[in-house]
């Protein structure tokens, strides 16, 4: 399986997909009263999403998108990442996209600086690609990050447990089905989040 691809029924996928052309075509004019944008399962590619970034970009009210089942990687994380719109955001969903470690980097690249909560479950991340987010500063608003559904082990565990930063800020870690952590790796989990750890 080369994409991860969300099943739903297929009307709820066609009316995402219209406003999604509409906004494209600038024909949405009503972006000023959307505050949560969804167009998730889409399949738009790396290309087509920084189209919707730039179309967005001056709608103030949007803080939360949900762009998960996307096919993004890089280089739509590096134009979100140079967008305004980040500055804004409170929510952000990736999950389902095959980011990879250079997904995140280049994600952590921008300065996200009102945004709560993250999701890269499913995102087929492996241990480096959490070294870039228990480094950054570019996230200091962030409490719930979901890294489930990942390709994570020991490494990558030992590296979120020795973040200084996400263990004073993350009131919720979810890092379930994470397979190759050994008990070992998640006991150190525990002991640096507690009760915010979710596995």
């Amino acid at each position: 399986m080369t994409e991860v691809v969300q099943h739903e029924p297929e009307a709820a996928r066609a009316a995402r997909r219209k406003r999604c052309d509409d906004l494209l075509a600038g024909k949405l004019q009503s972006l000023e009263f959307v505050t949560d944008l969804d167009l998730h399962n889409l399949q738009l590619g790396d290309a087509e999403m920084s189209r919707v970034f730039d179309r967005i970009e001056s709608a103030l009210g949007i803080v939360a998108l949900r762009i998960g089942f996307n096919v993004l990687r890089e280089g739509a994380m590096r134009a979100l990442a140079q967008s305004r719109l980040s500055e804004r955001l409170e929510t952000l969903d990736l999950t389902g996209n095959a980011l990879g470690g250079a997904g995140v980097a280049a994600l952590c690249e921008g300065r996200f600086p009102r945004l709560r909560e993250l999701s890269l479950g499913w995102c087929r991340l492996g241990d480096g690609a959490v070294v870039p987010l228990a480094a950054s500063a570019s996230m200091p608003a962030l409490r719930e990050l979901t890294l489930r559904r990942n390709e994570l082990g020991d490494e990558g565990a030992l590296t979120l447990a020795a973040s200084t930063a996400l263990r004073a800020q993350l009131t919720r870690l979810s890092f379930d089905y994470n397979d190759d952590v050994t008990r070992r790796g998640m006991a150190r989990l525990r002991d640096a989040y507690g009760d915010a750890l979710v596995d």
